[in-house]
């Protein structure tokens, strides 16, 4: 339903002192005010209502390719979940030191990359990818600021993936993220509900087709009924 109030309804409305002083000569003439005053007010709802449901109409179109686009990111997200689980069993943390050392290297090599990286790709015009990490590639994106750097995880999915100053701050982010993309999922999963709430909220809203045209016609009617009787010709209702 329209708001049924507002500044531009009230604005439009005549008070009682200026009502009362234009009748105090002609008792009609308050009452032309008070169904010229109605007749505006409907007539501003009437257009907010039209308003509305032009807006409800577009977004009634364009929300279920988004829903659609929606369901699709989550479906990968899920994938990218079972990935990182098969991952993480395919290699689990290594037991000997050997191994150990050997896994240090590694992540240190990894985020000294991804930092040097990073800090060469700001303001670059093309997003590349250049570095695989725990199977998801990683990528580096258009524009990057130094001071709000971040970088893209992408394997069924894309994700976007904040970073700090530090090297080791950074892949310790990027493990988080992927260790928490079950937390990521409940956000997708959240946003579709909302999508879907809102299609069913607006399908409802646009089949009740309420309007103001009875209050209109009503009140323009009495206005040219109470001219008639004041002698005035107002071909500006």
């Amino acid at each position: 339903m329209v708001e049924r109030s507002g500044s531009d309804i009230e604005d439009s409305v005549l008070d009682y002192a200026e009502v009362k002083a234009l009748a105090v000569g002609n008792p009609l003439v308050k009452d032309r005010v008070e169904a010229y005053n109605e007749l505006t007010k409907y007539k501003i709802l009437q257009r907010k209502y039209v308003e509305a449901r032009i807006a409800w109409e577009k977004e009634a179109m364009e929300l279920p390719g988004k829903i659609k686009h929606q369901k699709d990111i989550i479906s990968k997200c899920v994938d990218d979940i079972e990935f990182v689980k098969k991952w993480n069993m395919k290699y689990p943390n290594p037991k000997n030191n050997d191994e150990k050392k050997k896994l240090v290297e590694e992540r240190k090599f990894i985020r000294t990359t991804i930092h040097q990286a990073i800090k060469e790709n700001v303001l670059e015009t093309k997003e590349r990818k250049f570095i695989k990490y725990r199977g998801f590639d990683i990528i580096l994106p258009t524009n990057v600021k130094s001071e709000k750097p971040y970088i893209w995880l992408q394997n069924n999915g894309r994700y976007y993936v904040e970073l700090g100053d530090t090297e080791v701050g950074n892949l310790v982010r990027i493990d988080n993220y992927l260790n928490n993309l079950n937390d990521h999922l409940k956000e997708l999963e959240e946003s579709l509900e909302k999508q879907q709430t809102k299609l069913r909220d607006i399908k409802t809203n646009l089949s009740k087709d309420e309007n103001f045209y009875d209050q209109i016609n009503h009140y323009r009617k009495l206005v040219e009924e109470l001219d008639e009787k004041l002698g005035v010709n107002n071909n500006g209702k």
